[in-house]
């Protein structure tokens, strides 16, 4: 069965992608492949779309510490790509965003450097219960017709 580019794009562009990943190597892997892929097709520039997969891998390995799976969802919208990383655990992300240092070095004294590295690299982090949230903004992509 062939898949056509069109049907690719209308699925990554409205229902987005949500993938289950073991909590092993394998699935912080599929997780980097899945977002430098997707990144990839949005055109977005090479910095960007290496920003964008060190920031999910951060966020998918403290998920890997608390829990037994982790669910990464993609989403794009007219003018961003969204990663959400979910443990299907204990709470991996705690602090809200207010909370996280936005200081890389205070950050790595403290033992906390993860969310302030990703923090850094995108452009909006969501923190809710066991759920991260990374948004990086895009040049709108052309609407899909009908």
């Amino acid at each position: 069965m062939t898949i056509s580019p069109g049907v690719l794009d209308f699925v990554e562009r409205t229902g987005g992608v949500h993938v289950d990943l073991p909590s092993d190597s394998n699935g912080l892997g599929v997780a980097r492949m899945l977002v430098h892929t997707l990144a990839q097709r949005r055109d977005l520039d090479d910095e960007r779309i290496e920003d964008l997969v060190l920031a999910a891998s951060e966020a998918v390995t403290e998920a890997m510490e608390h829990g037994e799976t982790v669910v990464l969802r993609w989403h794009e919208a007219p003018d961003r790509c969204v990663v959400a990383v979910i443990s299907e655990g204990d709470a991996a992300f705690v602090a809200p965003p207010a909370d996280i240092p936005t200081d890389p070095g205070r950050a790595a004294v403290e033992g906390e450097l993860r969310l302030p590295l990703i923090r850094a690299l995108v452009d909006e982090v969501g923190v809710e219960g066991s759920s991260l949230t990374l948004t990086i903004k895009c040049d709108p992509w052309e609407e899909l017709d009908g």
